[in-house]
C-alpha cells in the first residue's frame, strides 16, 4: 500500500488484521497519531516513512515483540524514543522532531538512523552529550577552563624552569672546574674550543642528514662527548638514540640529561632532529663560556 496518496489517519480497525506480519504504508499522506491498535498486530516489519504522522507513545509498539524492521523516518513524530525499541534489528527514526536522550540499547545503530532530530542527545556520533543537570554543565565548563589554563601555563612554566636549571647547571660546573689548589692548569684556547664545537656539529649533521633513516641521539651533553689526544670530538653512548620514521608520529618517553632537554620535547614527546639541535646549543654555550 506504499505510494498510493492515501490521506487521513490510520484506521482504528486495523487491529482486526491481527495476523498481519508486513505493513508498508510509506510515501503517502497519512496524518494524525499512530493508533494504539497497531500494537495488537503480529508485525515483523513496519514501514510508515514519508508521511505526516505525529507523536510517539510507548504503548503503540510495546507489545510488538516480534518486530524486526521499523522505519518511521520523515514524519512529524515528537517526544522521546521508547526504551523497548532495543529489540528492533533495523531501525530508522531520521528526520522527525524527537528529543531527549537516546536509549543506551540503541547506540549500536548507525548515526544515520537518528539524523534530522536536532533535539536528540546522547553518545551517538554527531549528537551533543545530554546534560543531566545544571551542575553537570557547570562542571563541564570548569573542566574546559582548567584544560585551557593547563595548556597555557605548563609550557610557560616549563620554559622558565628549564632556563633557570640550565643557568644553575652551567654555574655549578664552572665553580667545580676551578682548581682547589694553586697548581697551574692548562686551559683550552678559543681555537680548540671552536674546533670541538665544529666536530660535534659535523657529527650531528652526518647523523641527521647523511644517514637513512636519520638518527636522533636524544642525549647530547658534555658527558657524551669524548676527546682524543688531538682534542677531536666524538659523540658516544647511543643507548637512547632512535631512528626517525617518516610514517610515524615518533612519540616516545622523555630521555636525556636534565639541562640539555628541549622544553618542547618535554611537552609534545615528539622526537625530531631539533631535540639534538637544542642540546647542541646548550653544549656549545657551555664550551664557550
Amino acid at each position: 500500500m506504499a505510494s498510493n496518496l492515501l490521506e487521513g489517519p490510520i484506521p482504528l480497525d486495523i487491529e482486526s488484521l491481527n495476523a498481519l506480519q508486513y505493513l508498508d504504508l510509506s510515501d503517502n499522506k497519512l496524518s494524525g497519531r499512530i493508533p494504539l491498535q497497531i500494537g495488537g498486530l503480529s508485525l515483523y516489519q513496519l514501514d510508515l516513512s514519508h508521511n505526516i504522522l505525529q507523536g510517539v507513545k510507548p504503548s503503540q509498539f510495546e507489545s510488538l515483540t516480534q518486530l524486526n524492521i521499523l522505519n518511521l523516518s520523515r514524519n512529524n513524530l515528537t517526544g522521546m524514543i521508547p526504551e523497548f525499541l532495543v529489540y528492533v534489528r533495523n531501525l530508522n527514526l531520521s528526520f522527525n522532531s524527537l528529543k531527549g536522550p537516546t536509549p543506551d540499547g540503541l547506540l549500536h545503530f548507525a548515526p544515520e538512523a537518528f539524523t534530522g532530530n536536532k533535539d536528540l542527545c546522547g553518545s551517538i556520533q554527531g549528537f551533543l552529550p545530554c546534560p543531566s543537570s545544571p551542575s553537570v554543565n557547570q562542571e563541564r565548563n570548569s573542566k574546559v577552563k582548567h584544560t585551557l589554563l593547563v595548556f597555557i601555563l605548563v609550557p610557560t612554566l616549563l620554559f622558565f624552569v628549564t632556563t633557570f636549571a640550565l643557568v644553575i647547571f652551567i654555574l655549578c660546573r664552572r665553580y667545580r672546574a676551578k682548581p682547589l689548589k694553586h697548581d697551574p692548569i692548562v686551559e683550552m684556547d678559543w681555537i680548540k674550543r671552536v674546533n670541538i664545537v665544529k666536530g660535534v656539529a659535523h657529527a650531528l649533521s652526518y647523523m641527521h642528514h647523511d644517514c637513512n633513516p636519520p638518527i636522533v641521539h636524544r642525549d647530547i651533553s658534555s658527558n657524551n662527548i669524548l676527546l682524543n689526544a688531538e682534542l677531536e670530538a666524538f659523540i658516544v653512548d647511543f643507548g637512547t638514540a632512535r631512528f626517525l620514521n617518516p610514517d610515524s608520529s615518533n612519540q616516545t618517553v622523555i630521555v636525556g640529561t636534565y639541562g640539555y632537554i628541549a622544553p618542547e620535547f618535554a611537552f609534545s614527546l615528539a622526537v625530531t632532529i631539533k631535540c639534538d639541535v637544542y642540546s647542541f646549543g646548550v653544549l656549545a654555550l657551555e664550551i664557550l663560556m
